[in-house]
C-alpha cells in the first residue's frame, strides 16, 4: 500500500513538474517572439504615435530622443502601463554620428534584438536658396540622411543572421517634388529614399523589407510653420481629403508594414499624402 501511494504522489509530483515546465517554456517562446522596435525621435509629433501605435499592437518598444526627455520617458510609461509591453527611452542627437553605434548596442542588450527600426527623427532649415548656409546644409543631411544610414548598418547585422527584419524610413513628399525655400531638407529626404531603394534591393534576398513612408502635410510642431506657408501653394489645394494630415496616418501605415507576413512588399516609396499626387 505503501509503495502505491508513493507510486501516486510521484505521477502527481511528475505532472505538476509538467505543467510548471509547459508554462516557463510558453513564457520564454512568447517573450522571444515579442518583436522589438527602435523609433528614432519617438518623444513627440509622428514618432509618438508611431510608438503608442505599434506598442498597441504588443510590440516592445525603444525610443530616442533628443532634448525632450521627461516626454519620452512618460510616454514610455504610458505604453508600458496601458499595452503590457517593454518601453526604454535613449537620448540620441543624430548629429553626433558616432554615439549611433553605441546606443544601437545597448538597446540590443537591453532587449535582446532589433526586429524593426522606424527613422523617423528629422530636422529642416528652411531658407532662400541662395542663402543656405553650408554648415546648416552639412546638419540638415548628417540628421536625415547620414544618421538613418548609420542606424541601419548598425541593425542589419543581426537582421541578416535571422533573415528577418523591417525598416522603415520616413521620408518626406518634399523630397519628391520638392518644396520652396527647402533645399536642403528636400535633398536630404531625396537622398534617403534612394538610399532606402538600393539597400532594399541589397537585402531583399536575407527577407529584409526596407520601405519610405512619404508623408505629405502632416501637422506637427516642426512643419507649422510650413504647413501656414504652403497654404499658399497650388498643391495644399490638391489634397483630395479635407486640410493637413495626422501623425496617427503615419503611424498607421507603419503598423500595417510591420504586419506584413512573408512580405513582398520592399523598396517602395508609400505616400501619405490625402491624394495630393
Amino acid at each position: 500500500m505503501l509503495i502505491i501511494c508513493l507510486l501516486i504522489l510521484n505521477e502527481e509530483l511528475m505532472f505538476i513538474i509538467f505543467l510548471f515546465f509547459n508554462l516557463y517554456t510558453n513564457t520564454r517562446n512568447a517573450m522571444s517572439e515579442t518583436k522589438t522596435a527602435l523609433i528614432t525621435g519617438g518623444g513627440k509629433g509622428i514618432g509618438e504615435a508611431i510608438a503608442r501605435t505599434l506598442g498597441a499592437a504588443g510590440i516592445n518598444i525603444a525610443i530616442t530622443y533628443n532634448s525632450s526627455a521627461s516626454a519620452a520617458k512618460l510616454i514610455c510609461a504610458e505604453i508600458t502601463k496601458k499595452h503590457r509591453v517593454k518601453c526604454n527611452a535613449y537620448q540620441l542627437d543624430l548629429n553626433e554620428l558616432e554615439r549611433i553605434p553605441d546606443v544601437v548596442r545597448e538597446i540590443q542588450q537591453e532587449f535582446g534584438h532589433i526586429d524593426i527600426l522606424i527613422n523617423n527623427a528629422g530636422i529642416t532649415k528652411d531658407v532662400p536658396f541662395n542663402s543656405i548656409d553650408l554648415s546648416d546644409w552639412e546638419r540638415v543631411m548628417r540628421v536625415n540622411a547620414t544618421a538613418p544610414m548609420l542606424l541601419m548598418q548598425a541593425v542589419l547585422p543581426k537582421m541578416k543572421r535571422n533573415k528577418s527584419g523591417t525598416i522603415i524610413n520616413i521620408a518626406s513628399l518634399i523630397g519628391q517634388l520638392g518644396g520652396k525655400l527647402q533645399g536642403s531638407y528636400g535633398a536630404s529626404k531625396a537622398a534617403l529614399i534612394n538610399l532606402t531603394k538600393s539597400a532594399a534591393k541589397e537585402f531583399g534576398r536575407k527577407k529584409i523589407t526596407i520601405n519610405v513612408i512619404s508623408p505629405g502635410f502632416i501637422e506637427t510642431d516642426m512643419s507649422a510653420e510650413v504647413i501656414k506657408a504652403e497654404k499658399e501653394d497650388p498643391r495644399f489645394a490638391m489634397i483630395s481629403m479635407v486640410g493637413p494630415g495626422l501623425p496617427q496616418n503615419v503611424a498607421d501605415e507603419v503598423l500595417y508594414l510591420c504586419q506584413l507576413k512573408n512580405s513582398y512588399v520592399t523598396g517602395q516609396v508609400r505616400q501619405v499624402c490625402g491624394g495630393i499626387l
